[in-house]
């Protein structure tokens, strides 16, 4: 991946948060009980290249409207109530074709690989975005991942689970959609795959 982190030196021109909405959080419970797990980071977006040629407003907008597809897959992939069989429901955000081809990754893209999963929460979520802009028109975007969990697993042992790479979109009719993906998971597997 050296050649793709160099790819996004330089400096950031806007950076937004995206609050992930996580389903079952809580206020931690008043009294003298043990405190509540820590909370998940949210999504942290800052946008690398192709930024500076669309008002701020409308970059504003395709950050939010990227980091959204993000959150939702992140939530699905890796959050979310566990344990759990189901993660097909991560690649909701991706296009058909590159959907049919995740479908056979889930193990490196999501955390359906790791055995008696409890619970997961995020350490690390930071993506930089670099935009396909033509004629002020924003088409498409490569999202940087830097992605970091830690795993509760069913024995009450961790797991370290990491995602880096690169996430491909495309917008369509519909919003922002991935179409490709060249990322490697904690252990080391790698893919990289196109489609629209």
């Amino acid at each position: 991946m050296g050649p793709m982190a160099r790819a996004w030196q330089g400096s950031i021109v806007a950076t937004i948060v995206v609050a992930l909405l996580l389903g079952g959080c809580t206020e931690p419970p008043a009294g003298d009980g043990p405190p509540a797990d820590p909370e998940s980071v949210a999504l942290r977006i800052s946008t690398a290249t192709g930024g500076d040629t669309l008002a701020e407003d409308q970059r504003t907008d395709v950050e939010s409207a990227i980091g959204e597809v993000l959150s939702e897959y992140v939530v699905e992939a890796f959050l979310g109530d566990h344990p759990r069989t189901g993660f097909v429901d991560a690649l909701d955000g991706f296009t058909d074709g590159a959907a049919g081809l995740a479908a056979g990754d889930l193990e490196v893209l999501t955390a359906a690989g790791v055995a008696d999963l409890a619970a997961v929460r995020a350490t690390r979520l930071d993506s930089a975005l670099s935009l396909y802009v033509v004629d002020g028109d924003p088409l498409g975007a490569s999202a940087v991942v830097d992605f970091d969990f830690d795993a509760t697993l069913a024995d009450e042992s961790t797991q370290r689970l990491i995602l880096r790479g690169r996430l491909l979109l495309t917008r369509t009719r519909d919003g922002w959609a991935v179409f490709g993906y060249d990322v490697k998971s904690d252990d080391g597997t790698a893919l990289g795959e196109d489609a629209s």
